[in-house]
């Protein structure tokens, strides 16, 4: 057996020093490329989220509209959702006029739901529909191709009537 030298543990313990160091400082850099991988992931998706968002004027009342227009996201609607910012919606935009009739199947909050013709004139408001009413339907008497989902008494807190055209 031969006898170490202590240059040779010297050398051998700092190897492992270095070792420890640089193992140390690539998981410091591999986790911040991941938590700014994350943070540009979650800013895109935002972005290209407020992309299918408009807003709704009536009177002074401003609200944002989640753009609901592909048939999945018209069937689950505000369905599975715990609430609703009082100053959000959601907007149903259908390819052509017809009978567009609503449910309460999902639902854990109550509604006001108000269906628009083509030249987004208020046709048919309904108001406080409660999750209770499922199966229940609610329908409009003439073709809509917009309707908009609010927190129910928001139609009477903004002021919005039958007849009325709104702005989005």
């Amino acid at each position: 057996m031969w006898p170490l030298r202590s240059s040779n543990i010297s050398n051998t313990t700092q190897s492992s020093a270095t070792a420890k160091i640089v193992s140390a400082r690539r998981r410091t850099v591999l986790l911040v490329l991941g938590c700014v991988t994350l943070v540009t992931t979650l800013v895109l998706h935002q972005l290209v989220r407020n992309k299918d968002m408009l807003l709704l004027k009536s009177g002074d009342k401003r609200y944002s509209l989640v753009v609901a227009s592909t048939s999945a996201e018209r069937m689950l609607g505000l369905g599975r959702r715990a609430s609703l910012p009082d100053s959000q919606g959601m907007l149903f935009v259908f390819n052509r006029p017809a009978e567009q009739c609503f449910w309460m199947k999902d639902m854990q909050f109550s509604l006001d739901i108000i269906w628009l013709s083509s030249s987004k004139r208020i046709e048919q408001i309904m108001t406080n529909v409660s999750p209770g009413t499922y199966p229940q339907t609610f329908c409009p008497p003439s073709p809509a191709k917009y309707v908009i989902e609010l927190n129910a008494g928001q139609v009477k807190q903004a002021g919005i009537h039958t007849g009325e055209a709104l702005k989005f």
